[in-house]
């Protein structure tokens, strides 16, 4: 009842239909034809206007692009889904309300807004905006000799020559201490940083992972918080019984 009556026949072919019943009783989710919602907890005509949105999520809107998807009305879930955006049906989505002859009531859909919320820039994109123009992370944009995801650790910039930064290493009672300061701005999901031990240059059997904090971070790491924006990690394993040992700061950045 209801979606027989006035009801586009582009419903059948496109991508995503979001109807709204006329009666206030349900929103009805199809996706290429096929219903796969039907709430009908959005009735109560008395509360209305509603708010009536729909959330998309996707990597882009090209064919066979998998676009996730989730419907409110009133600030309530009415339930979510994904479909694949096709190129055969012109990448159509509708969104419909009907007449419910049974009731005599007209669903209206009015003050349409469409927005894209454009995900924001990760740390390490905002810092090479300005400091790498447009060299990878694996780059040196400023020629310093430090390569541009370690300097972005580090807390330098394009502007001074931030070889100093880089990690130290002694010496004491048959041990070795590695130690650097870490920028706090610096830690995020998408950035790994790693110490990476072994008794030869170029070959590091031992990688240290280092956290947000001691716990995060693998046995052996300390993270002390210097209250000023900066983390000092330090690193202390066993020298002996090799007769040299090597220490090196690893970091890598993914999208």
């Amino acid at each position: 009842e209801g979606w027989a009556h006035n009801v586009p026949t582009s419903f059948t072919y496109a991508d995503l239909f979001v109807g709204y019943r006329g009666n206030q009783s349900a929103i009805q989710v199809f996706e290429n034809g096929t219903e796969v919602i039907n709430n009908a907890t959005a009735g109560d005509a008395s509360t209305l206007p509603k708010k009536l949105k729909i959330d998309f999520t996707c990597s882009d809107f090209n064919a066979g692009s998998t676009v996730n998807y989730k419907v409110t009305f009133g600030g309530a879930a009415m339930g979510t889904g994904s479909f694949t955006w096709s190129g055969t049906n012109e990448n159509y989505i509708g969104v419909y309300s009907n007449l419910f002859p049974a009731s005599g009531t007209t669903g209206q859909l009015d003050d349409f807004v469409v927005s894209a919320l454009v995900p924001e820039p990760s740390p390490y994109e905002t810092w090479a905006a300005i400091n790498t123009l447009g060299s990878t992370p694996e780059e040196d944009f400023d020629g310093d000799g430090v390569p541009n995801a370690i300097e972005f650790v580090l807390g330098g910039d394009k502007n001074t020559n931030d070889i100093g930064k880089l990690p130290a290493s002694t010496t004491s009672g048959g041990n070795m201490t590695f130690t650097f300061v870490r920028d706090r701005d610096s830690v995020d999901a998408n950035v790994s940083v790693a110490i990476e031990v072994g008794t030869e240059l170029g070959v590091w059997p031992n990688v240290f992972m280092v956290g947000s904090n001691t716990a995060g971070s693998t046995a052996g790491v300390t993270v002390t918080d210097n209250g000023n924006g900066t983390d000092t990690i330090t690193l202390i394993v066993p020298r002996v019984p090799d007769i040299r040992k090597f220490a090196r700061l690893k970091v890598a950045v993914t999208p």
